[in-house]
């Protein structure tokens, strides 16, 4: 699964699972995931369609998409910038962050790096919900439990999610994501 793909799946499943802010989720795709993973057709295949390209924009694919209530803002994202590659208000008032990652070999090494990106790239509040989000697997859980049971990792606030290919499916084993989450388990992959 590529990064624009893990980033939009969140995104379908943020939506799905939790009560966003005036129903806005944007996500910052990056040009070059683009020319890996089509967009727009992936968007408009499920059922968000274009209603507003955004103005300036050499990226095609960028604007807001719409599916009922649902909006997904997408922009293209430069890597000067340091924006999260997911961002939503929740309807307590609090920031959902999320660094996603495209599903690799060494997701040990995704992993630093996604939370070397919340370290150093700023920006952030206390009260954000930091979140990591790589696809499905059994090693990413793996990972994820070890991760998450690091003393400093708690103390940073990070979660870890994995999102599988049905966006209705989503592993989210931490607080304080999960408080935002509807019944005991996420949508029926396993929380521990």
């Amino acid at each position: 699964m590529s990064e624009a793909e893990t980033v939009l799946r969140f995104a379908f499943f943020i939506h799905k699972s939790t009560a966003v802010k005036d129903n806005i989720v944007r996500v910052s795709i990056d040009g070059a995931c683009n020319q890996v993973f089509p967009v727009q057709p992936f968007l408009e295949t499920n059922g968000y369609m274009l209603r507003e390209a955004l103005a300036g924009s050499s990226a095609q694919y960028t604007g807001q998409y719409v599916k009922g209530e649902k909006i997904i803002q997408v922009f293209a994202s430069d890597y000067r910038e340091k924006k999260p590659d997911l961002e939503a208000i929740l309807s307590d008032g609090r920031r959902l962050v999320a660094e996603c990652k495209k599903g690799r070999n060494q997701v040990d090494s995704v992993m630093h790096q996604a939370i070397g990106q919340f370290i150093t790239s700023g920006g952030f509040e206390n009260a954000d919900i930091r979140v990591i989000v790589l696809p499905y697997s059994e090693k990413v859980v793996s990972l994820a439990r070890n991760w998450l049971s690091k003393a400093h990792i708690q103390a940073l606030g990070i979660c870890i999610a994995a999102v599988n290919r049905n966006e209705e499916t989503c592993w989210v084993p931490s607080n304080p994501l999960r408080q935002h989450l509807p019944g005991p388990v996420a949508h029926g992959l396993p929380t521990r």
